[in-house]
């Protein structure tokens, strides 16, 4: 019947194999469209990318624009008082060229008409009013260029009360910038800090996983169990008609604190490694499998069948007692369920902090209970007492779980430390960022500010220049004033004194000629001045040009970019929507994906054929199980037979005894010398003096505690401190090779000071001789 029922289910699963390729195939379409996903969203950060990108370019043309405008303006201005400048040189050189005019006509008309000058009164009198509206021409004139001066000096106050402004908040922004650095510096710090913090709790948590995972290793390799325990509980961990039978190892379903862990474990004894089944049958079951599969021995704890262990009432007496620590069952945890195992194992055990005081308390009264100390010292019942050193490095079994539990409480505290300082991390980083803005905010003012400072600078000096200026262009038009009334005057006697002789006349035609040429240097030197400034003017003017044609081209380039950058966006839409088509096919071929899988019919099909082959197997047990409980029953009958109960009862009270001591004996052994009973065998010998045995532990036991702490690791450090060892014997030969090259290389440069001084002192000594005679006329 099993046959042909694993014959029909490998039918069912050849079918079902081949509907799952046809799934596998549909997977492979998926797999697909996730990798088109996948290359559309390394497109996506790629165009938003260059889109970033693209606008820090648009960024710094706008900025190189703004300067660019910025420099213009200050070309427009400089321009404007070139333009001032040159049109007041022009009207000076009208003005000069003007009154040279009239000189010459005067000295002309002088020269020609000397008769006709007496004669020809009408003449003087329009001379006359063209000297009197010379002079007005020139008070108006000057009064322009005195309210010119004034404007321009109002003009200069307000451009040094901008520049007082401007560096006071250069002063002061100085000072707030540097403030500002030394809080990025303080931050960059912290995070610094920080971020060594996170390293090294990162070091940590791997050291504790580290840990955690040797602690979990222990405790599923079943680490310090002797062989047929550690075999028996491996195999129900992948067993279920095993596991089903056992409840666990007395390690397994009890618990305590630190500090009891040892003595709890002494209490024990090697009921440690006792395996808790839930009824006797269970345990039987156990026996059997273990003698079918050559297991080994292994004492089991049926929970039904346990008796627990009352407590007398001198132990609850001694609980007052100095160093009593409390009752060896009050003190570990466990489920209630196993309350009869744990109190026959732990029942009348009183836990006591030291030696000294659980004897004190068992002669009290009378070694009425067992007493177990801190330390894992025993008082037994007997009187006998068990104790003395242990090895440090031996395992504990109650103490493995606690430590994986502490491991995990130390990785889950460190994690959020972790997470903490991550957090802590990210906020110093934006502080740090704000802080940065805020910095790259004020160099930016600053730089404004500084920029208009500079304009406002250059614009103080333009003023000063015009300021200059209109000063001579006033005391200019005053001296042609005082010139013009003296003509005036000279003109109104030349006209009262018609009569003056030809000497006279002569005499004025020569201070026309000094006076023309004095004109003429003037006009010169104007025109000079003129042509400088119309130069300058040129040449920004040029500049102004370029500086146009730059800010055009950058606009150009902003306009082109910006385009770009549409497409880019018009792109990473197109791109997201072919995104989110492909995921949409996606979600189509998952849903058929799921189509192709195996229905419930089909599995049911299968785990019903798989529950039949389970029943069939299982009442297959069934029979064994019979036919080994009717080997059981008649072995009873053939005991019952042949013994009684008295002398079974006493039997199994020695039998008791026995496996006591025998488990007392093998403790000993494992816990002593690491060894059981089949390797302690091999050590025997046939004749062998027990008289002396004692001397021999003793001195045995001296040279082993004169050896020390065994160091597992020995090797591994002893190869680090050879190349650790090597490395240094290098180092020390390639440094006495360089000090022997540096003190021969001293050597060889000292011999050669001591020959150049040596010629430099005979040199200087013959040379001596010579200037000795020239300082004190001879001798030597």
């Amino acid at each position: 019947t099993l046959t042909e029922l694993q014959d029909k289910r490998l039918e069912l699963s050849v079918g079902n194999e081949r509907k799952e390729g046809e799934s596998r195939l549909v997977k492979e379409r998926i797999a697909t469209y996730r990798s088109q996903i996948a290359a559309s969203e390394d497109a996506l950060a790629g165009g938003k990318q260059r889109i970033g990108e693209i606008g820090d370019q648009i960024a710094l043309l706008i900025q190189k624009t703004a300067k660019d405008e910025k420099r213009l303006l200050e070309i427009e201005t400089e321009t404007d008082v070139l333009r001032g400048a040159v049109a007041s040189l022009d009207n000076k050189i009208a003005i000069f060229e003007r009154l040279s005019d009239e000189n010459r006509l005067h000295q002309l008309s002088s020269a020609e008409n000397l008769s006709e000058l007496k004669k020809n009164l009408g003449t003087l009198s329009a001379r006359k009013e063209a000297a009197q509206e010379k002079i007005t021409e020139l008070t108006s004139a000057m009064e322009k260029s005195k309210q010119r001066k004034e404007r321009l000096e109002d003009e200069l106050v307000s451009v040094r009360k901008d520049v007082k402004r401007l560096k006071d908040f250069t002063s002061s922004d100085a000072k707030r910038r540097l403030e500002l650095e030394e809080e990025i510096a303080e931050m960059e710090l912290t995070i610094n800090d920080f971020t060594q913090d996170l390293f090294n709790s990162k070091g940590q948590i791997a050291s504790l996983e580290e840990k955690l995972e040797m602690h979990i290793g222990m405790k599923n390799r079943f680490d310090g169990y002797k062989d047929s325990v550690r075999r028996l509980l491996s195999i129900s961990k992948t067993n279920p008609d095993v596991s089903k039978h056992l409840c666990g190892s007395i390690a397994d379903i009890v618990s305590t604190e630190q500090k009891f862990e040892l003595a709890i474990e002494t209490a024990f004894g090697g009921a440690m490694q006792n395996i808790v089944t839930p009824t006797s049958n269970d345990g039987r079951y156990l026996i059997e499998y273990l003698r079918r599969t050559n297991g080994g021995i292994v004492t089991f704890l049926p929970v039904e069948s346990m008796k627990p262990r009352p407590d007398n009432r001198e132990i609850r007496y001694a609980l007052n007692e100095r160093g009593a620590m409390g009752l060896a069952i009050e003190l570990v945890q466990y489920d209630k369920y196993y309350y009869n195992v744990i109190s026959n194992l732990l029942g009348n055990t009183l836990i006591c902090d030291n030696i000294a005081n659980g004897t004190a308390i068992a002669n009290k009264y009378g070694n009425a209970f067992k007493i177990v100390t801190l330390e894992g010292d025993t008082i037994m019942t007997s009187g006998a007492m068990t104790g003395g050193s242990r090895h440090r490095e031996s395992g504990s079994f109650l103490s493995n779980e606690r430590k994986i539990q502490e491991c995990k409480d130390n990785i889950a505290r460190k994690k959020k430390y972790i997470e903490k300082l991550e957090a802590a991390i990210a906020g110093s980083e934006r502080e740090k960022a704000a802080a940065k803005a805020k910095l790259e905010e004020l160099r930016e003012k600053y730089q404004g500010a500084n920029s208009d400072l500079a304009a406002l600078a250059q614009r103080e000096t333009a003023l000063q220049t015009q300021i200059e200026e209109a000063a001579t262009d006033l005391q200019f038009y005053e001296d042609a004033l005082s010139e013009s009334k003296a003509r005036l005057k000279s003109l109104e006697n030349e006209e009262a004194n018609s009569s003056q002789s030809e000497e006279q006349l002569n005499s004025m035609r020569a201070s026309a000629e000094e006076e023309l040429a004095s004109q003429k240097s003037q006009s010169d030197k104007f025109k000079e001045e003129r042509a400088e400034k119309a130069n300058r003017l040129h040449a920004l003017e040029v500049e102004y040009a370029a500086l146009q044609s730059a800010i055009e081209q950058q606009k150009q380039d902003v306009q082109r970019l910006t385009a770009e950058k549409d497409d880019l966006i018009k792109r990473v839409f197109e791109i997201e929507k072919e995104k989110a088509d492909a995921q949409t096919r996606l979600s189509a071929l998952e849903e058929e994906a799921q189509e192709k899988q195996l229905t419930d019919e089909e599995r049911a099909a299968v785990e019903a054929l798989t529950a039949e082959i389970e029943r069939i197997s299982q009442e297959k047990e069934t029979l064994n199980a019979q036919q080994i409980a009717l080997d059981e029953q008649k072995t009873a009958l053939q005991e019952t037979l042949t013994k009684n109960s008295d002398k079974r009862y006493k039997c199994e009270l020695e039998i008791s005894k026995i496996d006591t001591n025998l488990e007392n004996t093998r403790q000993r052994m494992e816990e002593f010398y690491a060894l059981d009973y089949d390797g302690c065998l091999a050590l025997r010998k046939e004749v062998f003096n027990v008289d002396e045995s004692a001397t021999l532990i003793t001195t045995l036991k001296r040279k082993i505690t004169l050896l020390g702490d065994v160091n597992p690791t020995a090797v591994e450090e002893f190869a680090d401190e050879q190349a650790h060892y090597n490395e240094m014997v290098t180092q020390r030969d390639d440094l006495q090779k360089a000090i022997d090259d540096l003190t021969s290389a001293l050597n060889e440069i000292r011999g050669e000071m001591l020959r150049i001084f040596d010629d430099g002192f005979k040199d200087i000594n013959e040379n001596f001789k010579t200037t000795f005679k020239e300082l004190f006329g001879g001798g030597k």
